[in-house]
């Protein structure tokens, strides 16, 4: 019987992906490439379940707010006053001449 059971173990293991790191790693993986996704779409993607998805998710983004908080990453809200359209009118290129007289100083 031990043999049965083994055998069908193996079987079990084979037809599941193989899974890389613990489950904050996978989730991880995921949101790094897409950190706009869904439960749903996180759990299916790094091999989890939507429960676990969710508590993934939630410490994913108190990481990244901490690493804004620290001055790590760029805080997105500020950026996004800074490309505000209408606020700040863009400023005509400087046109260079060569006058041919060069300063020393």
């Amino acid at each position: 019987m031990a043999r049965t059971t083994k055998a069908a173990s193996s079987k079990t293991k084979a037809s599941q992906p193989e899974r890389e790191g613990n489950r904050y790693i996978r989730a991880a993986r995921v949101l790094a490439k897409d950190d706009t996704i869904d439960v749903k779409t996180l759990a299916n993607r790094a091999f989890m379940s939507e429960s676990t998805a969710a508590r993934c998710l939630e410490a994913w983004n108190a990481y990244v707010a901490a690493l804004i908080e620290v001055g790590r990453l760029p805080d997105p809200a500020k950026a996004a006053m800074k490309k505000a359209p209408g606020k700040a009118k863009a400023q005509p290129a400087a046109t260079v001449v060569d006058t041919g007289v060069v300063a020393v100083s």
